[in-house]
């Protein structure tokens, strides 16, 4: 039943669309314009992404906005600090031997 209700449905669009001189093909989804990447409906500082250079400026603004902002450290003088631990000899064929 539900096979025969889907193939008259189709057949009827498809008639509707010859009828009106369309392609059949014009009847399904994936041959019609595709809708816009998401990107595009972003907006920073009032001005719509339309552009992925657009959008890479506008991350780079948000997220290294504080880059170049002095940082008091002194917070950390309040840290006690911790005694120094032994930490075994790494040599560097060894790191290279575990990079390959």
């Amino acid at each position: 039943a539900v096979r025969k209700a889907k193939a008259d449905y189709y057949e009827e669009r498809i008639a509707a669309a010859c009828e009106k001189g369309k392609r059949v093909w014009d009847v399904v989804a994936w041959t019609k314009p595709r809708s816009l990447p998401t990107y595009k409906s972003l907006v920073h500082n009032g001005q719509p992404l339309v552009e992925l250079q657009d959008l890479w400026q506008a991350a780079h603004a948000t997220y290294n906005a504080a880059a170049d902002r002095p940082v008091d450290m002194s917070f950390l003088d309040d840290i006690p600090a911790l005694e120094e631990r032994d930490w075994p000899p790494i040599s560097t064929p060894y790191v290279v031997d575990l990079m390959h």
